[in-house]
């Protein structure tokens, strides 16, 4: 989708402005975990039920980058006028990472704080 795809472009201004973004994202996800490449995320997931709160859809698995692009696309999909359906506020360490993707992208890109962006309508729940 566009946001999953704009999410990419994003993370090079992420990666100049917080240094340590990389290591708080490891560390939001499961214990030992190590993402599984293109070849066994699927099948990982779906055979490991316990991930699943921790990623928004089994592509996450590839890799840290297109963990955060699925992450970044639930929300957008959820978005301002479907915020009721945010199914992934429910899950606990995925709300963590959405949190933690809002802050770091209000802290790379100043003016996204006082605009209507997708992550703005969630102001008092990703905190």
């Amino acid at each position: 989708t566009f946001c999953h795809e704009l999410m990419h472009a994003l993370e090079y201004r992420i990666w100049n402005y917080d240094n340590e973004f990389e290591e708080k994202w490891y560390n939001l996800n499961p214990d030992n975990f190590e993402y599984q490449g293109k070849e066994n995320y699927s099948t990982y997931y779906y055979e490991n039920e316990y991930v699943q709160d921790y990623f928004a859809r089994d592509y996450g698995l590839t890799n840290n980058l297109e963990d955060r692009a699925t992450v970044f696309e639930a929300i957008c999909d959820s978005g301002i006028e479907n915020q009721a359906d945010a199914w992934w506020i429910e899950k606990k360490p995925l709300k963590a990472k959405a949190t933690l993707l809002k802050k770091t992208l209000e802290k790379s890109f100043p003016s996204l704080k006082n605009s209507n962006y997708p992550l703005s309508c969630y102001d008092n729940i990703l905190v």
